[in-house]
């Protein structure tokens, strides 16, 4: 049995108390063998030119990690019938990230330091899904002084390293800490917070076994297309 998991960042105390479809964006250099697909739906309506800066930090940070990434977005409503990714079908190496306004945050009652959640998997499935309370975040950058590009692609880097690693994947420190010190988030403007060497080995293994079920699930649907019917035995 599949079980879903909602998982979280927040800010520490520290912090709380003081469309158009863009082209697809990629980072290269790990090889397609280890790359997935993040196709962002903007229920936010951020400004497009800071959420492709924050795609790029987030790839940024996925790729030192030895995973690449290919970014869309996909506009709600649209027909993606041509569209070479957001037309496409979902695959194990696909995943959907929602920007989400404060009223959503505010219709899940929660902490108004919560930047955003992933929805993990528990069983052999794979979690595909991950939000950002895009108001929270800018209006979060905003009291710091922050740069909102970086944070935001931290905060995103962080939900898809939650739906990569599956359960259990907060840790003590670093990019995937649950609640990020003031100290932490000094480090993401200095664009140094990043996975630990154990969570990057982990990610590479987590994609490669998402492109085995990938390529195992195409060859299935293409052997089932290409299979004669049998005719019914004659009576």
């Amino acid at each position: 049995m599949i079980k879903q998991i909602i998982v979280g960042l927040a800010l520490s105390l520290a912090l709380a108390m003081c469309c158009y479809g863009g082209p697809p964006q990629e980072n290269t250099g790990t090889g397609t063998d280890k790359q997935i697909t993040i196709r962002v739906h903007n229920y936010a309506e951020a400004n497009l030119s800071v959420l492709r800066h924050a795609e790029r930090v987030a790839g940024d940070i996925l790729r030192k990690a030895g995973v690449n990434t290919v970014w869309a977005e996909c506009p709600i409503g649209q027909d993606f019938t041509h569209d070479p990714i957001c037309g496409k079908p979902h695959s194990s190496l696909d995943f959907v990230f929602s920007l989400l306004p404060r009223s959503m945050s505010d219709r899940f009652h929660l902490r108004a330091a919560v930047l955003g959640f992933a929805i993990e998997v528990d069983g052999k499935g794979f979690g595909s899904s991950a939000s950002i309370f895009y108001d929270v975040v800018r209006d979060s950058a905003a009291q710091r002084r922050e740069d909102l590009d970086q944070l935001l692609g931290a905060a995103i880097a962080h939900e898809l390293g939650h739906l990569l690693l599956g359960t259990n994947s907060h840790s003590t420190t670093g990019l995937m800490s649950a609640a990020w010190s003031t100290k932490q988030l000094i480090v993401v403007q200095q664009r140094g917070l990043t996975f630990s060497s154990a969570d990057a080995e982990r990610l590479q293994k987590a994609v490669l076994a998402r492109r085995l079920a990938a390529l195992s699930a195409a060859e299935s649907s293409e052997l089932a297309m290409t299979v004669p019917l049998a005719a019914p035995p004659a009576r």
